[in-house]
């Protein structure tokens, strides 16, 4: 493997001006550096990470823990961390939790162990021994950022959508429609994403003189199409099928609309369907589905950007919380036809 005397060799400079370009330095002048740029393309010299571990005491590398790296919404997530970190010569290496608290613990553990410069951690539930985990890992050199719901304390940085605000939303448009028979489909009772987004909901509907039946309030053990057909049968088998439900994620409606579709049922004739999080496949599906928007995207780049503050600013680092509003996209599933997709806060 050619070296970096290889290189200063070539170019005819000290290997002093090579590593200064290599970092980026703009001490180098523009003809040391361009002799510099060519003799590493005519050598084919690579850095040697391990060895600027061994010499930092940190990897260039940020770890990103998300519930399922194959969703289409750690899918949005993970570009704008990526999109960010890149820029900066950062490596992203992605774990998938699948929601359990060990696997939690055992990756923030091994990204420490890697020597990361930090991580980036998706959860559904802060629970008492998430934030010591979190204490911990901030305790052994890393920086923090989480993607937590705004009514998350986290003694992390935080970057997440206002999940009650959400439900809300949904329950403004379902009763403007004049529907009177709601439902709430949900993920895993525990996640306090889905709390929020179930309080928001219930609570808009009863300002508006409206109340979601027991019955019709399902929380699944999972937050996947497959759960969300299950849930559908279930409430258009009930004695008194809803005419509107609100899935707390877009997986779930396109489940409750399969369910639909499969029985006859008309949507959004019979049966309103709203998601969440906007995750392309809304817009695409048989009938266009009404979801919430969060800027997924813009969550991750945020989150990234967020991440990098806190690694350069040290031990003079403040936490921020940055709380991102959701919109409402209106579609086929609750309103009909339409030319064109609408929005409104």
């Amino acid at each position: 493997m050619p070296t970096i005397s290889d290189v200063a060799r070539l170019a005819g400079v000290s290997p002093m001006t090579v590593s200064n370009v290599l970092n980026g330095r703009a001490t180098v002048t523009a003809a040391n550096r361009r002799k510099v740029e060519e003799a590493i393309k005519a050598t084919g010299y690579v850095r040697n990470a391990s060895a600027r571990a061994l010499k930092s005491g940190r990897s260039q590398v940020v770890g990103l823990a998300v519930l399922e790296a194959v969703s289409p919404f750690y899918g949005e997530l993970t570009a704008g961390v990526e999109g960010i970190l890149e820029d900066e010569g950062i490596t992203v290496f992605i774990a998938s939790t699948h929601n359990s608290a060990e696997r939690e613990d055992a990756t923030l553990r091994r990204f420490a162990e890697l020597r990361s410069l930090g991580v980036i951690l998706a959860s559904t539930r802060f629970t008492p021994a998430l934030h010591a985990n979190i204490a911990r890992t901030r305790a052994s050199g890393l920086a923090v950022v989480a993607i937590a719901n705004a009514q998350d304390e986290l003694d992390a940085c935080t970057v997440g959508g206002h999940d009650t605000r959400g439900g809300a939303l949904v329950a403004e448009h379902l009763s403007a429609l004049g529907r009177d028979r709601f439902a709430y489909v949900g993920g895993p009772g525990e996640a306090a994403v889905y709390q929020h987004r179930k309080s928001g909901y219930v609570d808009g509907l009863r300002a508006a003189g409206h109340e979601v039946r027991p019955e019709h309030i399902l929380d699944c053990a999972q937050d996947t199409i497959a759960r969300g057909i299950e849930a559908g049968q279930r409430l258009l088998d009930s004695p008194i099928p809803p005419s509107a439900v609100f899935c707390a994620n877009d997986l779930l409606a396109l489940g409750v609309l399969q369910a639909a579709t499969t029985r006859g049922v008309r949507v959004p004739d019979d049966l309103a369907v709203v998601g969440y999080d906007d995750i392309p496949f809304a817009a695409g599906a048989a009938v266009p589905l009404t979801s919430v928007r969060q800027p997924i995207r813009e969550m991750g780049e945020a989150a990234a950007t967020l991440l990098l503050a806190e690694i350069k600013a040290g031990a003079d680092h403040e936490h921020d919380h940055q709380v991102l509003e959701p919109t409402i996209v209106v579609r086929t599933s609750t309103v009909g036809a339409r030319t064109s997709a609408n929005h409104y806060r």
